[in-house]
């Protein structure tokens, strides 16, 4: 804890169990005294986790139409294809989030205390929780787009970002390749063939 944390946990009793500001004081003090805090904090994290869950959608880039990480995880080691989307920069900074890789993922007491009670808080705490990955995953150098609408299905107006391109990875099934050729003339994207070099993990 550190010398804020009683004063949210305060702001926190306040807020969800209607105690006064005296009494809600005094119990914070005596839970950090005691060493309360984590029986206190694992049901606020719990219920941080649903409302996540419930109202937050997640969608998940790349960065390079090269990653060789991405191609063979999440397109069949090739036969897969990849879509370049241009996001402008006002957008990247509101709803593409570029994902922190850390050795531990560590989201501070004070953050989740803040976040029961103050808007703010509460997106920095999802954005930590959802735009935060252990270091093993660092290659994938993956960009998230994260809205308040749950199991979100991607649109994009002209403003935000476009298609610019379809990459078609190198074992791409001929059926698959040809729909994807129509498809794409008919919204003029162009298309081309990864580079990649297949089974490179």
């Amino acid at each position: 804890p550190t010398e804020n944390t009683a004063e949210h946990l305060s702001q926190v009793l306040i807020a969800f169990n209607g105690y006064s500001q005296e009494i809600s004081n005094q119990v914070a003090q005596r839970v950090i005294i005691e060493k309360r805090l984590e029986t206190i904090a694992s049901p606020i994290i719990t219920k941080i986790s649903q409302n996540c869950r419930e109202s937050i959608g997640v969608s998940c880039f790349g960065r390079s139409e090269n990653n060789s990480t991405l191609w063979n995880r999440y397109a069949a080691d090739g036969d897969g294809i990849c879509v370049e989307i241009d996001v402008f920069d006002e957008t990247l900074a509101s709803s593409f989030h570029t994902v922190d890789y850390k050795e531990n993922r560590i989201i501070h007491i004070d953050t989740i205390l803040q976040s029961m009670f103050k808007d703010s808080a509460t997106q920095d705490c999802y954005r930590s929780i959802l735009a935060t990955k252990k270091m093993e995953w660092i290659r994938e150098d993956e960009v998230r787009f994260i809205t308040k609408v749950p199991n979100v299905l991607i649109s994009f107006i002209p403003s935000e970002a476009k298609v610019t391109k379809v990459i078609l990875g190198k074992r791409l099934n001929k059926i698959s390749t040809r729909e994807i050729y129509k498809f794409s003339a008919s919204a003029s994207v162009p298309v081309v063939v990864t580079s990649f070099v297949q089974g490179l993990t």
